[in-house]
């Protein structure tokens, strides 16, 4: 099996790693217009500086994949590894580290998330089911093979949805039980980001107005319609009062900021022009997946992917890493951002480059991550690295 691997060029184009976006109106003590109350401003300084000046501009050349070599975890604890002494947590210590093993095997679906709580982690493997963090017999719970979606309150939440069929939100206890309906959706669901108990939904509606937002309280099921007409392809990121999306035009990338009570979205000017995937806000900043941007003539460049962060009311971005390309799911707290590009999971630390702790024949199908491990599937296993 072959991959595409890249080797970074830089090229003196400052403007295209970092720079301001079209921000909105500014209230008399310069606060943004769009953000809500709660919203800190200005955001922390970010642990993961931008990029050196000038982009990475990549030149394709054709490498073999080594698969890493992956173990079953073992519950039983095992040695400390390496000269830090660290705890596998169920993974092998090879070479003086830890290296990744299998929590469960099975078909995995891409786009459905890894749910994890202090005990389990929570997936989707025709039908839904858990497997103790540490390793042990997964349990299902439901056979039901929808998308897992949110862990909250001791349920497992879970979208059905097709391009024909039913549009519905569904629970289930994480001890087990039987299905419940949350909530009928309004149409199909392309994409959803959390806040607390709240769930935003971006709508592709078949039968009405196109690419809505919608609200769903988890607990009593309550819909609400915040907006339409806009965000045309996804949702990144929920928080402090705001809903953060984009619109891929091309060449026209924008984000929208919309207030998660509902009202008009504000419009920003993406620094970027591409396919942006997953979003986090952390430290009152949002970092996003580009995976690929677009050329002059239209088409998809893969080589312009990266991992970026912008200001909440997108006054400022800047790109972290560039040259990573197909990168879509991202998670980041103070020790280390993980991504997917291709077929590799990628790690930064602060201060530190960027490096693969993962390479495979087959793509990252989705992925989590807790303070002590990574969690990610791919087409067949689910698969834990101890942090």
């Amino acid at each position: 099996m072959r991959i595409f691997l890249l080797t970074p060029v830089l090229a003196m184009l400052a403007s295209a790693c970092s720079g301001n976006l079209s921000a909105d109106s500014t209230d008399s003590t310069g606060r943004p217009a769009s953000l809500s109350p709660d919203q800190p401003w200005p955001p922390a300084e970010s642990p993961y500086p931008a990029a050196a000046a000038g982009s990475s501009k990549c030149e394709l050349s054709y490498e073999p994949v080594i698969p890493t070599k992956v173990y079953p975890c073992d519950p039983t604890p095992g040695p400390a590894c390496g000269a830090t002494q660290q705890d596998c947590l169920g993974g092998p210590c090879v070479d003086g580290a830890c290296a990744p093993c299998v929590l469960a095997y099975g078909p995995m679906t891409a786009g459905s998330e890894i749910l994890l709580d202090s005990a389990n982690a929570y997936f989707r493997s025709n039908g839904i089911k858990k497997v103790p963090l540490n390793g042990g017999a997964a349990v299902q719970l439901a056979a039901e093979d929808y998308y897992v979606v949110a862990l909250r309150d001791g349920f497992v939440y879970a979208v059905a949805t097709d391009m024909q069929g039913a549009h519905e939100l569904w629970r289930v206890p994480v001890e087990g039980g039987g299905m419940a309906l949350v909530a009928s959706l309004p149409d199909r669901s392309g994409d959803w980001v959390f806040d607390g108990n709240i769930m935003y939904l971006h709508v592709q509606s078949e039968t009405g107005p196109l690419n809505q937002l919608w609200s769903v309280n988890l607990q009593s099921g309550t819909l609400t319609f915040l907006a339409s007409g806009y965000m045309n392809i996804g949702l990144m990121a929920a928080g402090s009062g705001q809903v953060w999306g984009w619109n891929a035009q091309v060449p026209g990338t924008s984000f929208f900021i919309t207030p998660e009570s509902g009202g008009a979205p504000t419009s920003l000017r993406s620094p970027v022009d591409g396919s942006l995937a997953r979003g986090v806000l952390f430290g009152g900043q949002v970092y996003f997946t580009v995976s690929s941007g677009y050329t002059p003539s239209n088409f998809q460049d893969y080589s312009r992917g990266g991992i970026w962060r912008m200001w909440p009311d997108g006054s400022h971005a800047a790109e972290i890493v560039g040259c990573q390309p197909g990168a879509f799911w991202l998670k980041v707290d103070d020790a280390a951002m993980y991504w997917d590009v291709h077929k590799h999971l990628m790690k930064l630390t602060p201060g530190g480059e960027p490096v693969a702790v993962y390479d495979s024949n087959k793509y990252v199908y989705g992925l989590a991550m807790d303070e002590r491990a990574v969690y990610w599937t791919d087409e067949n296993a689910l698969m834990k690295l101890a942090r």
